[in-house]
């Protein structure tokens, strides 16, 4: 089970100590594990209110990014977000921060789908997102396991697929 956190308080018992969650991972996390009302609440708390999102190229504003991510539950039966690199300024709540991800969708369809995406963001000063930037693609069976994300002793796989 996922601990739900606010923005104000990203920090979560792994093991010894704390860890600060990438707010970017934790808005992943959050695509398949949250039900509706979890996930609205926990976006709202996560983004800034005037925070600007980029998805591929399309901008969109925090209703636009949460209406995004309805509609991609929608399609989904489950699902799987493995973290594969994670960098973030720890000097405060507000800096920068970045992942690599490797998704894994299971499709309403039966379908499987792979796909890497690269966020980069901005936090203000009080811990919220106030920029992010996501690029993604779908990966092939012909992809090299390099680029499909190698689950190496770094790796941090967040959900198991149902």
């Amino acid at each position: 089970m996922v601990t739900m956190v606010s923005a104000r308080d990203m920090r979560k018992e792994r093991g010894l100590g704390l860890v600060r969650i990438n707010p970017l991972v934790r808005l992943g996390e959050l695509t398949f594990s949250a039900d509706d009302d979890t996930l609205a609440r926990e976006v709202h708390a996560l983004l800034d209110p005037a925070a600007t999102v980029r998805l591929n190229g399309s901008e969109l504003d925090g209703p636009g990014y949460l209406r995004h991510v309805f509609e991609l539950r929608s399609t989904m039966s489950g699902g799987t977000i493995a973290v594969v690199d994670e960098i973030q300024d720890d000097r405060g709540p507000a800096g920068a921060f970045a992942a690599r991800v490797v998704v894994r969708m299971k499709m309403k369809d039966g379908s499987l789908l792979t796909g890497e995406s690269h966020l980069v963001g901005r936090a203000g000063d009080d811990g919220r997102v106030t920029r992010m930037v996501e690029i993604g693609r779908l990966l092939e069976d012909s992809d090299s396991p390099a680029e499909a994300g190698p689950m190496t002793a770094g790796s941090r796989i967040l959900f198991p697929q149902e």
